[in-house]
Order: C-alpha cells, then structure tokens, then sequence
C-alpha cells in the first residue's frame, strides 16, 4: 500500500507486490548464512510468522480487503478535499528524473490505455493530478468509478462555498452584464454563450 510518510493515522502493515518493482522479491533459498547476518534477519522467527499467517489466512484475507477498501476511500477524499489545489501546487518544487520520465509516458499514452499505464510517482501533486489528467482529457474512457469522483471533484470546485462558490460569482457576474443597456449585439452574444457555457460545465445531479 503506497502511503506518504507525513500522512497521519495507523498503518496497514501489508506491501502490495508487483513484476519488475522494488523492492526485490525473491525465494528463501537464496538467504546464505553471510546475507542472514549482513541483513541481521530472523529466519526461524520468519518461518513462524509465515505459519501463523497460513493458519489465520481465510480471517485475514476479509479484513484486509475491507481494511484496503476504507483506505481506498479515505484516499480519493483526500483527492477531493487536501489535493482540490493541486493546479496550483505544480510550481513549488521541480519534479525529480524519475518523475519527469513517468509524466513523459502518461503523455504518450493514448486515453484508453491510461488505465493500464502503471506509474507510481514519488511526488504527491502529480499523484493526484493523474486522475484529474485522465477525466479533462479522456472523460469517456473513465469508469463509473472514476466518473463518480470526477462528478464529486467538480461539485466541490465549482459549487464549494454556497454563495461565494466559483459557479455563483461566475452567473451573478454575468447577470449584472446582461443588465447594461449598452450592449451590443455581438456583446450580447458572447455573454450568451458564456452563459451555455457556465451551464454546460455545471456538475451533473
């Protein structure tokens, strides 16, 4: 499970392993007794977890699939809520090589095949922006999911606020345009046209 280290809260103490990622992965049979104590590992106390874990995996199996599903919510929360600015955070740091190339290979890929590119980026903002990438600019390749927060990402940027919402300063402003009396014919068409605009963009309910 990716988690940054200035993230409060417990831990679930469980590693998602993939192909081809660190860290390295391999057999028990490759320890020899110079890298037992080089690594200072345990390998009887190892061998008893392991059986312990065997022994209780039906149980375990059900609370971490609901553990990894509450995470999982309060993951794309904080996308909606902490990570919202997100725009706006892209220029307090430079981006590292190894995030740089990542971002060159969501670029290259077409929208259907976002959602099989498997980056995982080291700086948090382009983590959150990956999604918000994906929906601007491929929207009829998310999942109804991804379509959901999208929705909820949307409502909480444009309507956040009540009365001072972006959305509402957005109409009231154009409503007090509409009221001059000097408006030219292509003014009014533009200020029609913003209308559908703001209208069209509007979150669906």
């Amino acid at each position: 499970m990716r988690r940054r280290s200035d993230e409060e809260g417990p831990r679930l103490p469980i590693k998602t392993l993939k192909y081809n990622r660190c860290p390295a992965v391999a057999p028990l049979s490759v320890l020899d007794d110079l890298s037992k104590t080089r690594i200072d590992i345990a390998v009887n106390e190892c061998i008893k977890n392991f059986h312990t874990l065997k022994h209780l995996q039906d149980q375990l199996e059900v609370k971490i699939k609901l553990a990894i599903e509450l995470l999982d919510k309060a993951q794309q929360a904080k996308l909606l809520e902490d990570e919202m600015e997100v725009d706006g955070r892209l220029y307090e740091g430079f981006f590292s090589d190894s995030d740089k190339t990542k971002m060159s290979l969501v670029r290259a890929s077409q929208g259907s095949e976002l959602s099989t590119v498997d980056v995982v980026f080291h700086d948090g903002r382009l983590s959150a922006l990956l999604p918000l990438y994906k929906a601007r600019n491929y929207p009829k390749t998310l999942n109804d999911d991804e379509i959901r927060q999208w929705e909820q990402y949307r409502e909480r940027k444009l309507l956040g606020g009540g009365v001072s919402s972006r959305a509402n300063r957005y109409f009231t402003r154009l409503a007090e345009l509409f009221k001059k009396d000097d408006l030219s014919p292509k003014q009014t068409y533009i200020l029609e046209e913003l209308q559908l605009y703001g209208e069209s963009i509007l979150p669906n309910e």
